[in-house]
């Protein structure tokens, strides 16, 4: 679409257009939550992407999957309750046999979340929660290292991760926040390589696992 708006003598026909079209690929989310809090709901976190305007495309653009469930969202939580029209949605299960908490909830593990990929975290902390609280199972330590631009607008799931903390679930929590004037650290990696020796002794010496979840292409 941009090179037609770029080229406006180029007039293809439209069925043309749908020809070159290629299918739209699958979007991943990662569960944020766990099946012993919740066994028959399933929570998403994503971020609405929108595309700024350019000279030569006018309009906003906003990603095509994540503007959808924002629609979808706004309806659903306006009218609450009393919807009654049934909306279906395709869901595919991606299974991914490495990334999910160790059977033994005594080893130490180490979650790397920044933006939204601290999602899957939030899921494996409320299991563990969940694993402490009604099956007494004794947990290792957990570390989180977290970061966003700004602490007031993007800091998701900060009620939730204040009180892991405080429930002793989460056993060290660190922020980053890479647009807030005098955050003493602006990137996950800053806190990594301030915390290293730690991290290196957790891993060697406690056996601990090491999570990383986030946007490849730009983390």
């Amino acid at each position: 679409m941009d090179i037609l708006y770029l080229f406006p003598s180029c007039n293809p026909p439209l069925s043309r257009l749908i020809e070159l079209l290629l299918p739209l690929n699958p979007r991943y989310y990662s569960i944020c939550n766990s099946p012993l809090s919740s066994h028959n709901v399933i929570k998403i976190v994503f971020s609405l992407i929108k595309l700024e305007n350019k000279p030569w495309h006018p309009t906003d653009r906003f990603g095509l999957c994540t503007r959808w469930l924002d629609r979808l969202a706004t309806e659903l939580n306006s009218v609450g309750n009393g919807v009654k029209e049934k909306i279906q949605l395709s869901v595919i299960a991606r299974m991914v046999n490495t990334f999910h908490l160790p059977d033994n909830t005594t080893r130490p593990i180490i979650m790397v979340g920044p933006g939204t990929g601290v999602a899957p975290f939030i899921g494996f902390l409320e299991h563990r929660d969940k694993l402490h609280t009604t099956q007494e199972k004794e947990l290792g330590t957990c570390h989180l290292y977290f970061g966003c631009r700004h602490s007031k607008g993007d800091f998701i799931f900060k009620e939730e991760l204040d009180t892991f903390k405080t429930n002793n679930v989460l056993t060290e929590f660190q922020t980053s926040f890479s647009r807030d004037i005098g955050s003493p650290y602006r990137y996950v990696q800053d806190m990594m390589r301030e915390n290293g020796k730690e991290l290196f002794r957790l891993i060697r010496e406690d056996n601990a696992v090491f999570y990383l979840c986030g946007d490849a292409k730009n983390m």
